[in-house]
């Protein structure tokens, strides 16, 4: 994975719905839109901005006009900590296909690191390399994105908001603090003032 390249990917769910999601990132997210908008540049702020954008696809029949709207992130300020964009588009997926392969070969045909299809996961994989994400959060995007029940969403939730994270953390310590009874009763039997834990309270503190 080279985190140089600028990546893009459809990212909402296969099939027909009102709207689908282009998801971009890297350094050539900008340089892109500017030449799918025919040369006009959009002017984000340095956090993020919205754009109406008219870009034109070539078609079978002829040059097709397509409005979209695109969500500019800049760097560092983004998910993935680079800059970024998501173009939503009407949601027909042979027009989602369509406006895909056309970032790909607008971007085949520039200067500088290589645009292609993102590999899987690899947008929270560059989130987490830019410390936006911590890896148990990163685990908790792609359950989250595979749960299949009330359960397992729950569950991804929890390891997203660190809830999980904390409650792993107290238990590793409450059974460190144990061992560590467990182990001054069995090395120090010879000091008057260690006292063994008790099997009663051991017990207890492992339930």
């Amino acid at each position: 994975m080279n985190t140089a390249d600028t990546i893009v990917a459809i990212a909402s769910p296969p099939g027909q719905a009102p709207r689908a999601i282009l998801r971009l990132s890297g350094d050539r997210t900008l340089s892109l839109l500017r030449a799918l908008a025919g040369g006009s540049e959009p002017t984000p702020d340095p956090g993020r901005g919205v754009h109406a954008l008219r870009i034109t696809l070539p078609t079978a029949f002829g040059p097709a006009t397509l409005p979209i709207l695109a969500l500019v992130f800049r760097a560092p300020r983004s998910y993935t900590g680079q800059d970024s964009a998501e173009l939503l588009i009407p949601g027909n997926p042979h027009l989602a296909d369509r406006l895909l392969h056309r970032v790909l070969e607008l971007g085949a045909g520039g200067a500088g690191p290589d645009v292609r299809l993102a590999l899987p996961g690899e947008f929270t994989a560059r989130a987490f390399l830019a410390g936006k994400l911590t890896a148990e959060q990163a685990e908790g995007v792609q359950a989250l994105i595979g749960a299949r029940s009330d359960a397992q969403l729950d569950a991804a939730r929890a390891l997203l908001d660190g809830a999980a994270g904390d409650t792993s953390r107290a238990l590793a310590d409450d059974v460190g603090g144990a061992l560590a009874l467990v182990e001054a009763g069995i090395d120090f039997t010879d000091e008057e003032d260690v006292v063994a834990i008790a099997p009663a309270d051991l017990l207890a503190r492992i339930d």
